[in-house]
Order: C-alpha cells, then sequence, then structure tokens
C-alpha cells in the first residue's frame, strides 16, 4: 500500500465524517435558528479546526524517507484532482439552485445557507478528492 494510498484513505475518512456532521446538525438546528447562536458556528469552527488538524497528523505521520511517489501516484492525484473539483464545482451548482428555487415564494434566502455551502464546500472537496482517489488506486492495483 502506497503512501498516497493511505493518506486518500484518512483524508477521505476524516472529511467523510465532517461532511456528514454538517449535514446532520445543520439539519437538526435548521437554517432559521443556525446563525442565531454564537454557539452553534463554534460548534462547526472546532469540527472543521479538528478535521484540519487531523490532515496536517496524518500527513506528518504517514511521511517516511522509504516512500517515493512514482508516475502512477503524479497520475491518480492529478485524474482525481481535477474530477473531484469538477465534481464540487457541480455539487455547489445544484446546492444553490436547489435552494433558490425552494425559496422563490419567499423571495429571500437565509443567509445560514450561505455558510453552510461555505463549510459543506469544504468538507465536500476534500472527501471526494480522497474518495476518487481510493477509487484510483483500488482500480490501479
Amino acid at each position: 500500500m502506497s503512501i498516497g494510498y493511505k493518506r486518500a484513505i484518512g483524508t477521505s475518512i476524516i472529511f467523510g465524517v465532517l461532511y456528514i456532521f454538517l449535514i446532520v446538525y445543520f439539519g437538526i438546528i435548521g437554517p432559521v435558528n443556525f446563525l442565531d447562536s454564537t454557539f452553534n458556528k463554534m460548534i462547526c469552527v472546532v469540527f472543521m479546526v479538528i478535521s484540519a488538524i487531523s490532515l496536517v497528523l496524518l500527513t506528518i505521520l504517514t511521511k517516511s524517507k522509504n516512500d517515493f511517489i512514482d508516475e502512477r501516484d503524479e497520475l491518480v492525484d492529478k485524474k482525481s484532482i481535477y474530477l473531484g473539483l469538477f465534481i464540487t464545482i457541480i455539487y455547489v451548482f445544484i446546492f444553490c439552485i436547489v435552494v433558490t428555487f425552494s425559496y422563490k415564494s419567499v423571495g429571500v434566502i437565509d443567509v445560514s445557507w450561505m455558510f453552510f455551502v461555505a463549510l459543506s464546500t469544504y468538507a465536500f472537496g476534500f472527501f471526494i478528492t480522497g474518495l476518487l482517489k481510493v477509487i484510483y488506486y483500488s482500480v490501479l492495483n
């Protein structure tokens, strides 16, 4: 198992958990009450910081002098980053369209949705890229 494959598994787990947490937490609190409390925002920020620190620790702990990056690893990185960016852009586009049409009759979109889009795009982007790397490594092995 290469270093890139190990990091891809760790990244997809860390940010998959963060993404699921954001969806569940935002779903429980709701868009109307989400930004009313500083506590709600702080909980999300704390989870995001924990995920970022976990990613840094994963990178440090999986670093080894014996592991090297070959052409296959570079190919997996390029393909997964390109496709991950494309899927993330589609995710944001569809999400914004759905929210816009959902609030069309009201005439105003709650600003909590924009906060959620920002947080979830961060988590989703890392998650989908890591997941694609895992898939590409599985196909190549």
